[in-house]
């Protein structure tokens, strides 16, 4: 009996023993217990005979998308944020744009605190899967803005100091915790899960491929090359209390794929 034999016998004896068909108890044990033991004999799944068990195909088309950093200069905090979030997700990557562009949370235009003027940011992409690529976007615009808040509450400002040692001292947390995290996921996404029937591969190992993927698919599709590392402006005079807050914070604030004020120790 071939394998596609099988699954139909399976789909007549599964519809013979559902209600309606006029069968007796007696009759509707045995089709549902012949049906048991040909799935057993198979080493078949649900969805290997009712389409509608079968588990929705993820979609793995690649894209990339921007979003804005807080200012014209790309920052040490920014960066850590940007590299925190690549790790959360595992298949994404990033790169900063020469280019900047007005600074926006939910359409609204932000103003400098200090200056009083529109905020431009630098424009950062974030490129991989297309689901993750629209969450990074919105889960960085997110964070970024939030802890520039924080920093404005705690220290008076984003941008100077001992705001700014607040914000690095966040990031700095949120990229530390996020590594820790992922070194105890390894094990768990150790299980290998299947691909086809003859292909298995761990989850982690997956991540690492589509990651791997995203810089082909950016060079060779996207036609953009990137030239190196961007400039990163970092003082070298950081506060230690503002950072030392910062740092806590950053740690055990709940960071995940939601929106940021949900986890700030407010």
């Amino acid at each position: 009996m071939s394998l596609d034999t099988v699954k139909e016998r399976i789909r007549k004896l599964m519809a013979y023993a559902t209600q309606g068909s006029g069968a007796c108890e007696g009759e509707i044990e045995n089709a549902l217990g012949h049906a048991q033991r040909l799935i057993d004999q198979h080493n078949l799944r649900a969805e290997d005979f009712d389409p509608s068990k079968a588990q929705p195909k993820e979609d793995l088309t690649f894209t990339q998308g921007s979003t804005t950093g807080t200012g014209p200069t790309w920052s040490k905090w920014e960066s850590n944020l940007a590299k925190a979030i690549c790790e959360l997700y595992g298949t994404l990557s990033y790169y900063i744009k020469g280019e900047t562009q007005v600074v926006r949370l939910n359409g609204v235009v932000q103003i400098d605190e200090h200056t009083g003027q529109i905020r431009d940011g630098r424009v950062i992409v974030f490129y991989g899967p297309s689901r993750e690529v629209g969450e990074a976007c919105e889960l960085f615009k997110e964070w970024a803005l939030s802890i520039c808040s924080m920093a404005q509450l705690r220290w008076g400002g984003s941008h100077r100091e001992p705001g700014v040692s607040y914000c690095v001292g966040f990031s700095q947390g949120l990229l530390d915790k996020t590594k820790e995290l992922n070194a105890g996921r390894r094990a768990l996404m150790a299980k290998p899960i299947t691909l086809s029937e003859s292909t298995e591969i761990t989850l982690w190992d997956r991540n690492t491929l589509l990651k791997d993927y995203g810089e082909f698919w950016l060079k060779h599709n996207q036609k953009v090359r990137l030239n190196g590392s961007v400039r990163v402006t970092a003082r070298g005079d950081h506060t230690s209390s503002a950072f030392g807050e910062g740092y806590s914070h950053g740690q055990t604030t709940t960071f995940g794929r939601q929106t940021a004020r949900k986890g700030l120790p407010l």
